[in-house]
């Protein structure tokens, strides 16, 4: 609805309200009066005016009565309307009488079967289903469905709203296939009419989002939500309570993705938006309080999450009394409060207290009360109950089955189901390592037998790439107990459940990259795949940054399209699969490398993998190399996650900050910080096995060791702080390189390029404002030397590659490169985005000297920085999701910017960031950086790097002496592992050949 027509309303509906009060003005009504205020009230209802529809309902209703007397039908109208008022505002003990005197009044006039009692039924079920009584809903909306089919044929308009409301009410009793079947009969009844309101067609789609969320489908609920959220802002409606419920409802979702920070945004705006339209103790804005202390609860946040659990529950009560379902969330949140504080037979109290609630509202085999009942055997578990632990994960198992049973359905694996088997799992094993008694140890692995099926079952199944990877981070505890149980009896088992969870979104894309190749399949047949996989990334693209801005006009329309485009893009992706079988097996093939061929072919002789899978209680280091393969198991009785981030402050507190925020007393903290922490991590992380190492390492980290420069740690404490020549650096005795996993190091030096590159090198630098002439008059090629100059900044200053300002140094290193690989590079104004596209895929080595951005909150959305072109639109970013469907032939992308090789950490998953997009994009190899790098050393670092390379050096060897090279120099600053250690190597190491 554009502006104008936006306006119009908004008087109309002024001259409406002016009018309807000068009605009411009269002592009594005719019919034609009481018809002009019916349909003000139902306007203000469809505009979300609630306030206004209750007073003019009000007023209504006193006027009904004394002008047509309680037995009349337009009484009985009015009647009707003051109870949908009260419901808005959920006063149901006021509600429910005035709907049962309008029932009595139109059977009393009409009969059973009049066509207008199906419209008190709806509000009646309404009424129920808010109430937390969908059992009472059900056969009251089966009634209006009886009397509806009595007077129109399938798919009329009269039948949208009571199919919705029964989809709602089968929702609440745990039928979401059901529910999601009466949704969509209703969206497609309400798409067909010409006089839908826009409301009730957001109301079809919110409710088909949360069927789609509860059945993880996560992607498919974002989309959905947000077409509810984009109807209501086209047509004015963000002053509704249908609009700040729509809020809550997308940060609800991403909350359940793990994305907290984004899931925050969303229902801050939510709350904002509901102190507009809620009363202070309106249940609907309980519903905002408890998610956003939930979405507290997950990132860690206890103390400011208790205190708005307690407040919803508050609100809970003053709508429903003790005892509804809506106090059975903040219990278990309660107990989940109580749990972390180490209070565990009060978060038993408050778990079996939800429990019991969910079990009286909603009987003992909803998938809520599964929950609680996993809840409750956690809290026995942890007071050392295990008896009664078990027997409660068992009964959770039971009912599992049993629901599905009482659908008659095939019981499908859920994620409640999971936890049960893991739940019993982990205590099994706890049991055997007391008892070491064989009967539990066989009971151990058929449970974890279970577990790996269902979740391989729940892989399988998972409809999007973010259901799966919130399926692998939540199921990593599930990887921990089968790797320590496989240490029991076979050790060489363990590798494969160390690799099972990491990367498998990558490891995905590789697969598929590799069937195309295989499979013969005709380029015109790829080339249409590739324009609709970029259609849609373009379509995603633009929603997410708009969404991202709480911009919701016009969405439904790119929705749409995006929807349309993937529905396409799935069809023909089916087609393909049966075309060519050889390609479906390919595809789907994402089994691991396994522990004999990283021994044998994937390792050299002087390479040791190193490979962490950090669990919650013990962090594992696979160390594998030629005729070598052990397992240590270090307990994770440290804070490592803190180690961490002392790490990071350590090497880029000082550094990393703006010149005007640099001084000595920093340096010096940062400093020791760094002295301190650095031999910290090494007795935990290196130290276990120093023994079994050899020159090369490849290293696999997991969680945050993915932000750790291993080359920067220390053997011990440095004899002297402030002299780096006495700090015993890793760097000095290895070669370290990196990658995802095992198998995706197997994928990335097996690759083969789609196209065999035709050039050598090309170099990208859009924020050097000198001219070509001038950048390669710094050009200085030596085989033995590096330069010691810092010709292009002052001595006393470090110009970061972050913030957008001119890199001087970025002319010479892109111009150096170009001269020693006899290539091209761009500068400033040439450097774009396009030309990127355009030319990248052509050749061997693709360097980028320019800014990068590194988003930790959603890492799709870390981008390079290219030149900006004035006629373009936000050409000047490449972003991670950007480089999903770009096609590179490179054995090398170097990306000299800042924060490369950081983003968002994904359980499992990893860090989703640009060199890990590069590799998607099909570069066996990268040189990353970790933190935001000096431009003068980038320049000299890269310089020298390339110049090894040039004398065959492999890459990692290559890295290595541009390292040392500044280690060793003149320059006491450099030495400094804030100018070198933040440069890490990704993939595959070979030579360039």
């Amino acid at each position: 609805m554009g502006m104008l027509a936006s306006s119009s309303l908004r008087i109309s509906f002024w001259i409406f309200l002016i009018l309807s009060y000068e009605i009411l003005s009269a002592q009594t009504l005719d019919t034609h009066q009481f018809s002009q205020l019916f349909d003000s009230i139902e306007i203000l209802n469809h505009s979300g005016r609630y306030p206004e529809a209750f007073q003019l309902s009000n007023d209504l209703y006193q006027k009904s009565l004394d002008s047509f007397g309680d037995k009349d039908p337009l009484t009985a109208n009015a009647c009707q309307a003051l109870a949908v008022a009260y419901l808005y505002d959920s006063q149901f003990s006021e509600a429910e009488p005035l709907l049962q005197k309008c029932i009595s009044i139109r059977k009393a006039l009409y009969g059973n079967d009049h066509v207008e009692l199906s419209t008190t039924y709806n509000s009646l079920a309404t009424l129920y289903s808010d109430a937390g009584e969908p059992q009472k809903a059900v056969p009251v909306l089966e009634e209006a469905l009886r009397i509806l089919k009595i007077y129109y044929s399938p798919g009329h308009s009269s039948f949208a709203q009571t199919l919705n409301n029964l989809g709602v009410a089968y929702d609440l009793l745990g039928n979401p296939q059901k529910a999601i079947e009466m949704y969509q009969q209703s969206l497609a009844i309400k798409l067909a009419s010409d006089n839908t309101s826009p409301l009730k067609i957001s109301n079809s789609y919110n409710n088909i989002a949360a069927v789609y969320e509860y059945n993880n489908e996560l992607e498919k609920a974002i989309e959905y939500y947000q077409i509810s959220l984009g109807l209501l802002e086209d047509n004015g409606m963000q002053n509704s309570q249908d609009y700040a419920l729509s809020l809550m409802n997308l940060g609800v979702v991403w909350t359940h993705a793990k994305n907290y920070t984004k899931a925050e945004k969303f229902l801050l705006a939510a709350r904002e938006s509901a102190n507009k339209v809620f009363s202070e103790t309106h249940f609907k804005k309980g519903f905002i309080l408890f998610n956003i202390g939930i979405n507290l609860l997950e990132t860690g946040d206890h103390t400011a999450a208790k205190p708005l659990i307690y407040e919803a529950l508050n609100i809970f009560r003053a709508n429903f009394g003790e005892g509804s379902y809506y106090e059975m969330p903040c219990f278990m949140a309660l107990g989940n409060i109580q749990q972390h504080w180490g209070g565990p037979d009060s978060s038993l109290y408050y778990f079996k207290t939800a429990l019991e609630i969910g079990e009286q509202n909603l009987g003992e085999t909803h998938a809520e009360v599964i929950v609680a009942l996993n809840n409750v055997g956690a809290a026995y578990d942890k007071l050392g109950n295990f008896e009664s632990a078990i027997h409660t994960f068992r009964t959770a198992k039971e009912r599992h089955q049993k629901k599905f049973m009482e659908n008659g359905q095939a019981v499908l694996p859920s994620v409640d189901y999971l936890d049960a088997h893991v739940n019993i799992s982990n205590i099994l094993l706890g049991t055997y390592l007391q008892t070491r008694n064989t009967e539990i140890f066989q009971a151990l692995n058929d449970e974890l037998s279970k577990a790996l099926y269902i979740f391989n079952e729940l892989k399988t199944g998972a409809k999007d790439g973010l259901t799966g990877q919130v399926l692998i981070g939540s199921s990593y505890n599930l990887f921990e107990i089968a790797l320590k149980t496989a240490l029991l009896q076979d050790m060489t088992k363990a590798f494969g459940f160390a690799e099972l969870g990491k990367a498998n979104n990558l490891l995905a894309t590789f697969a598929e990259q590799k069937a195309v190749k295989v499979a013969g399949i005709p380029s015109d047949v790829l080339e249409e795949e590739y324009q609709l996989e970029l259609q849609t990334s373009f379509l995603e693209k633009q929603i997410a940054i708009k969404i991202d801005n709480l911009d919701f006009s016009n969405l439904a329309v790119s929705s749409h399209q995006l929807d349309s485009i993937k529905l396409t893009l799935a069809e023909f992706k089916s087609k393909l699969e049966k075309d060519y079988p050889h390609y479906y097996r390919l595809k789907y093939d994402l089994s691991t490398a396994s522990l004999a061929y990283v021994q044998d072919t994937l390792l050299s002789s002087s390479q040791t993998l190193l490979e962490y899978f950090v669990g919650d209680s013990s962090i594992f280091i696979f160390t594998v190399g030629k005729g070598k393969y052990d397992v240590v198991e270090v307990k994770k009785d440290f804070p490592l996650e803190d180690w961490v981030k002392q790490l990071q402050q350590g090497l880029y507190g000082y550094y990393g900050k703006n010149r005007t925020e640099q001084n000595d007393g920093l340096y010096r903290q940062t400093l020791i910080q760094y002295a301190n922490i650095a031999p910290k991590l090494y007795e935990k992380l290196i130290a276990p096995i120093q023994d079994k190492l050899t020159d090369d390492l490849v290293i696999v980290p997991d969680g945050v060791l993915g932000y750790v420069p291993f080359e920067a740690l220390l053997k011990e404490k440095p004899a002297q702080a402030t002299n780096f020549a006495t700090y015993p650096f890793l760097v000095r005795d290895h070669r370290i390189s990196y990658c995802y996993s095992a198998t995706l190091l197997r994928e990335m030096k097996e690759k083969r390029h789609k196209q065999e590159p035709t050039k050598s090198f090309v170099a990208f630098a859009p924020f050097y404002e000198g001219s070509y002439e001038k950048a390669e008059s710094t050009v200085d090629i030596r085989f033995d030397t590096l330069a010691d100059g810092r010709d292009t900044v002052i001595i006393d200053d470090v110009v970061t590659r972050k913030e957008f300002k001119a890199l001087p140094a970025s002319g010479e290193e892109t111009a150096t490169a170009a001269k020693l690989w006899k290539g091209d590079y761009f500068l400033n104004s040439d450097a774009t985005e396009q030309r990127f596209n355009d030319v990248a895929g052509d050749y061997r080595i693709v360097h980028l000297s320019t800014h990068g951005i590194a988003d930790a909150r959603v890492g799709d959305y870390s981008y390079l920085a290219f030149a900006e072109q004035k006629d373009s639109i936000e050409n000047e970013f490449l972003y991670v999701r950007d480089l999903y469907n770009t096609q590179l032939n490179a054995d090398l992308v170097v990306l000299s910017a800042c924060e490369t090789a950081q983003g968002e950490l994904q359980r499992g998953e990893g860090i989703i960031s640009l060199a890990r997009a590069f590799a998607y994009a099909g570069a066996k190899s990268i040189v990353t950086t970790l933190w935001t790098v000096d431009d003068s050393a980038s320049k000299d670092l890269t310089k020298e790097f390339y110049l090894q390379l040039r004398k065959g050096k492999t890459k990692d060897a290559a890295l290595q002496s541009a390292k040392m090279k500044l280690v060793n120099g003149k320059d006491a600053k450099r030495q400094h592992p804030f100018f070198w250690a933040g440069f890490i190597g990704v993939g595959d190491m070979s030579d360039i050949k």
